[in-house]
């Protein structure tokens, strides 16, 4: 799932403005997530799942939410539950193997993508999550490609950060600063997430530019995956520094 907008002004939302209905309320923890107040987002979602159990889309973004607080046992069950309910769609079947990937439970999520990819083998999705449990299994040499196609399929700044990733973790670096420059120079003809330059700067060792760029995404409101710091294995090497660490708090605490 990829949400491209920039953060605004917190709109207040409570139960008694809110339609009982589940199609506004997964509108409304949709936006909660944009706005990066997670806690919110998972309230308004189970209270749409519990207005209407059969209705998949409110499953999956649940599920998606819950991993973003990483509770990864409900969140694989509602992932889950989303498959059971629309197995043919492929959003949320490629979902599930990131809930799986986030989980740290690369088996499933490389297999989940790989079924994915079965349904429909051009699904850049499933392309960028089997590309980014392949990495995390070690297996760098099939990663590369599935990423390479995640980013000629869909021309995605994501692909294309985690791309540089892979390539600066198997020793192509320079490989790596190229698409570090591409992005760069793409930076203001077009919105380029920095999640995406955080990824390439992390694959080459430099902590401090990755997380400046963590931290630029943040207050100039590119929430672009900044929904998931605190769980996304991609960003494993940065747990730990106090930097880090602070703006992880922040963004969970949805300040």
């Amino acid at each position: 799932m990829t949400i491209s907008s920039k953060r605004q002004r917190k709109i207040p939302i409570t139960h008694s403005h809110t339609p009982a209905w589940p199609i506004p309320i997964c509108s409304f923890g949709l936006l909660a997530t944009i706005e990066l107040d997670l806690d919110r987002a998972t309230s308004e979602l189970e209270r749409a799942v519990q207005l209407k159990p059969n209705y998949a889309t409110a499953h999956h973004w649940f599920a998606l939410s819950l991993m973003t607080l990483g509770r990864y046992a409900p969140a694989i069950a509602e992932g889950k539950r989303a498959v059971e309910l629309d197995p043919l769609s492929l959003i949320i079947n490629a979902d599930f193997s990131w809930i799986y990937f986030c989980a740290r439970r690369y088996d499933e999520a490389e297999a989940q993508a790989r079924k994915t990819l079965e349904m429909d083998p051009r699904f850049f999705l499933a392309h960028y999550y089997l590309g980014a449990a392949l990495q995390l299994k070690g297996h760098l040499n099939e990663a590369i490609p599935e990423f390479r196609k995640a980013f000629e399929s869909n021309n995605d700044p994501y692909s294309l950060g985690i791309l540089g990733q892979a390539y600066a973790r198997s020793g192509q670096k320079e490989d790596a600063r190229k698409i570090l420059t591409r992005l760069n120079e793409q930076r203001n003809a077009r919105r380029v997430a920095p999640y995406a330059m955080a990824l390439v700067y992390l694959g080459l060792g430099d902590k401090e530019h990755a997380i400046d760029e963590l931290d630029r995404g943040y207050r100039d409101g590119e929430t672009n995956y900044l929904f998931v710091i605190k769980v996304d294995p991609l960003l494993d090497d940065l747990r730990g520094d106090p930097r880090f660490e602070a703006l992880v708090q922040k963004i969970v605490a949805g300040k």
